[in-house]
């Protein structure tokens, strides 16, 4: 179970050049440590749920789609714009402060 290149792709336009790099590898592991207590867990709850479990994992599926849903679209927005998408606030870029 993977978001594939999500965590690469998506964290690395919306967090600001200043803490994109922190942020990126916060979010990897991240993943590499959720990736880790499921292939811990899904064991465990197919032996106790069977084919159940498989229904559990498709409602989680549902409601993070819905959850994405919602999320502003970053497609075609400069970078230097993505603060203001997400946060609201203007960012003057080097190109205005000039």
């Amino acid at each position: 179970p993977t978001w594939g290149a999500t965590t690469w792709i998506y964290t690395g336009e919306v967090f600001p050049i200043v803490v994109r790099a922190q942020a990126v590898g916060i979010a990897s592991q991240t993943q590499n440590i959720a990736s880790l207590i499921l292939g811990q867990i899904f064991p465990i709850m197919f032996t106790a749920w069977s084919f159940n479990v498989f229904f559990f994992f498709t409602a989680i599926n549902i409601l993070l789609a819905i959850v994405i849903a919602f999320y502003p679209e970053t497609r075609g927005v400069a970078l230097e714009e993505i603060d203001e998408l997400f946060d609201g606030k203007k960012v003057e870029t080097a190109a205005e402060k000039a």
